[in-house]
Order: C-alpha cells, then sequence, then structure tokens
C-alpha cells in the first residue's frame, strides 16, 4: 500500500487551477491514510541540465549539481507515488516544470534502468484552451515520463479553467482529482480519467 504521496507543481502562481487540483488530488491520498507532500517548483532554485554525463555513472546518485532538484530527487525516492501538475504555457508545460523534467533524466543509468524503480504516478495538465487542445502534446509528455520509469496511471487535463475562482466550483473535475488521489494509494491501475 502505498504510504507517502509527493505533487510537484509547476504553476508558477499561487492557488491557481494547478495548484488547487493537486491539493484535492493529495487530499484523496491522504483520506486513505497516506502521507503528503506538496511542492512548489517556481520557489526552488533548480538550474538547468548541464548534459554532463555524470548521471549515467552506475556509482553515481543523481545529479553533480547541487541545488534544490536534490531535494525533489529524495522527495521522489522516499514517495511511494508522486503526482506531476503544470499548467499549458505556450503549447507545452511551463519553464519550471521543463527544466525539473531535464534533471529526471539523472533517475535512469545510460541503459535506461531506472536508479530507484517506478512510482506511480498521476499527471495533471490545466489549460484556458478547450479540451483536445493540446492532446498530442500532453501524450507525449507523458510518454517522457513513463521512458523515464514512472508508473503513470491517470492522467487529467483541466480544459477551460482560465479563472481559478471558477475551477472550484467544477464538482465533477474536483471528484475526479481526489479520485486519483485516492486511486494512488489503492492497489491496482486505474484508467485515464
Amino acid at each position: 500500500m502505498v504510504k507517502r504521496v509527493t505533487a510537484f507543481c509547476g504553476s508558477p502562481r499561487t492557488a491557481g487551477n494547478t495548484e488547487t487540483l493537486l491539493r484535492i488530488m493529495l487530499d484523496g491520498a491522504k483520506s486513505k491514510g497516506a502521507s503528503i507532500q506538496f511542492r512548489k517548483i517556481n520557489t526552488m532554485s533548480i538550474r538547468g541540465c548541464q548534459a554532463c554525463e555524470w548521471c549515467n555513472d552506475k556509482s553515481a546518485e543523481f545529479c553533480i549539481q547541487q541545488d534544490d532538484m536534490q531535494t525533489l530527487y529524495q522527495d521522489i525516492r522516499d514517495s511511494d507515488a508522486v503526482i506531476f501538475g503544470t499548467p499549458i504555457y505556450m503549447w507545452q508545460m511551463t519553464g519550471q516544470m521543463k527544466v525539473m523534467l531535464d534533471r529526471l533524466y539523472g533517475l535512469i543509468l545510460q541503459n535506461f534502468d531506472s536508479k530507484i524503480g517506478p512510482r506511480k504516478t498521476a499527471m495533471l495538465f490545466t489549460q484556458a484552451a478547450s479540451e483536445g487542445s493540446f492532446q498530442a502534446y500532453i501524450d507525449s509528455t507523458v510518454d517522457v515520463f513513463r521512458f523515464l520509469k514512472f508508473d503513470v496511471q491517470n492522467t487529467l487535463v483541466a480544459a477551460d479553467t482560465e479563472d481559478p475562482e471558477k475551477i472550484k466550483e467544477n464538482k465533477d473535475l474536483m471528484e475526479k482529482a481526489f479520485s486519483i488521489g485516492l486511486s494512488l494509494v489503492d492497489f491496482g491501475n486505474s484508467d485515464d480519467v
């Protein structure tokens, strides 16, 4: 059974749509007894990947760079399940989330084996655009996380969510987010919602 769930928020906004839905997902996990943790990437100091390949050495832990990414590596290692959430800006994840994603390369070896094993994973994308507008990008992003050995079991796309106040009125979306948090603690896989 999952004991710890950590959510990583790629939005620069405080209390925006992405953060709201991530916290609802964490509430779902907590209601099943999981300990939860929330990380706001925008408040952390994370440098981009330097392409030095130090991380590919079997004796290397994750990355030679000593910045806040070291904390996030430990969070992932110590968690049984993780959630990655980002708004879609300019047809893609935020720059904050992209820097983190690039540095997740440090979690795999040169032969593409995971250094820490798979983690149950949920993905969240918020967007002001209508449903389906960025689906090809979302699908390819999920594939990248799977390549990095994250066991992506659920992907929630919150379309038409420009106003942070109105999202709280969308009971269906809130229920889906809570349900995903529950599913991360339950055994077995869930379908995308």
